[in-house]
């Protein structure tokens, strides 16, 4: 019959000796077999989805990060993170600074991740009505801050992969350049109108 050390504390024989292991080691043995990724480089690739709220509420995005960074120690990481959020009318490029905190070093353990940076618009479909009540498109657009907390559950399911899941808030500034139009129809001056968009999220990843 064979079994592990760490599985045992004392072993007697038939001529009345014994071994006695030591239980700190056995125990540090044991943890040792059973050791994830708590420092390196590391990827975080995730699909998003926000929920618009407050006057975002008619808003619905959906899209996906990626984040380069490193495993500081088993509990901090930092990176530096992409996306690309598809709106209603409009695209977002957000690139941020990755902050994540996860409590406990175990298997499973309950996460805390900060984005914080600045949401590019490449592209946008936004429009205005005329005195005449046809449309006219917005004639330029400019991003602004991006704020993305969250709280979730990161676990293992290698020694150096993970999943995780959170839920958080996400707020995104920008800004659409407008015109004035005379009575007749015909575009005049200009104006910007700042927007800032809130959301509720959830994030679905895994990290290598």
């Amino acid at each position: 019959y064979t079994t592990e050390k760490n599985l045992v504390f004392m072993i007697r024989y038939k001529n009345g000796s014994k071994d006695i292991f030591d239980t700190k080691e056995a125990a540090s043995s044991k943890t040792q077999g059973f050791q994830f990724k708590y420092k390196g480089f590391t990827n975080i690739t995730s699909f998003v989805m926000g929920f618009g709220v407050g006057g975002s509420a008619t808003d619905f995005s959906f899209g996906f990060t990626t984040i380069n960074g490193y495993q500081l120690n088993p509990h901090f990481s930092m990176g530096v993170g992409v996306g690309f959020d598809a709106h209603n009318e409009r695209f977002m490029v957000p690139l941020f600074l990755d902050l994540r905190a996860n409590f406990l070093k175990t298997r499973v353990s309950p996460l805390f991740s900060l984005g914080l940076g600045y949401s590019f618009i490449p592209r946008a479909a936004i429009t205005q009505l005329k005195p005449d009540g046809s449309t006219y498109p917005a004639e330029g657009y400019k991003g602004g801050l991006f704020v993305n907390p969250s709280l979730g559950v990161k676990f293992f399911i290698s020694k150096n992969t993970s999943l995780y899941f959170d839920f958080g808030f996400r707020l995104q500034d920008f800004a659409v350049n407008y015109r004035n139009f005379s009575l007749s129809g015909q575009p005049t001056s200009s104006y910007v109108t700042e927007y800032r968009s809130l959301y509720l999220t959830t994030k679905f990843g895994i990290v290598f």
